[in-house]
């Protein structure tokens, strides 16, 4: 691969890679080594990206599978969801705000979100923050796309039922 061509990959997908590398990790040095491993195995293995039909949701698969496989490897499926309780594993996502009502409601969301078992968090993340089609969310982490749906769903329905409260508080 093209050193330009690279560069343009890392403009236009590295943060949407990145989200994904962090839902996996402890912590940002973790996903930021992904992120690296990610590009070089880009760079090192695919030719171009012409022939594929949606680069998006190619590169997201390759990124979510790299991530599993770096799980896998590393072992972290048992720990992490203890340091997830210690650490907050989506606060790279929002950008902090002097407004407490936009801190309140970021805070509640990145409590709820990650209450949620991870494939829901993926699923939920790939819908809302990536804009990927079921199909494409199904095909990026290897599920049938009424699986992907179907977590998505039940995952929304947990963030609604545990912001409810929290709704309620602003409507008054």
């Amino acid at each position: 691969m093209q050193r330009n061509e690279l560069e343009r990959i890392f403009d236009e997908h590295a943060a949407y890679a990145f989200a994904i590398f962090r839902r996996f990790t402890v912590c940002d040095a973790d996903a930021r080594d992904l992120l690296q491993d990610w590009l070089v195995k880009l760079a090192r293995g695919v030719d171009s990206l012409d022939d594929i039909d949606n680069e998006r949701a190619y590169l997201m698969r390759v990124a979510y599978r790299h991530a599993v496989d770096w799980t896998r490897r590393v072992g972290l499926r048992k720990r992490t969801g203890e340091a997830a309780a210690e650490e907050k594993s989506i606060e790279q996502l929002f950008k902090s705000t002097p407004d407490p009502d936009r801190e309140f409601l970021r805070a509640s969301l990145e409590d709820s979100l990650s209450e949620l078992p991870r494939e829901q968090q993926i699923e939920v993340q790939l819908r809302l923050w990536e804009g990927l089609s079921f199909a494409e969310i199904g095909h990026t982490i290897g599920v049938s796309t009424n699986t992907a749906a179907s977590r998505y769903r039940y995952g929304i329905e947990k963030l609604r039922s545990s912001l409810q409260p929290v709704y309620d508080e602003f409507k008054n």
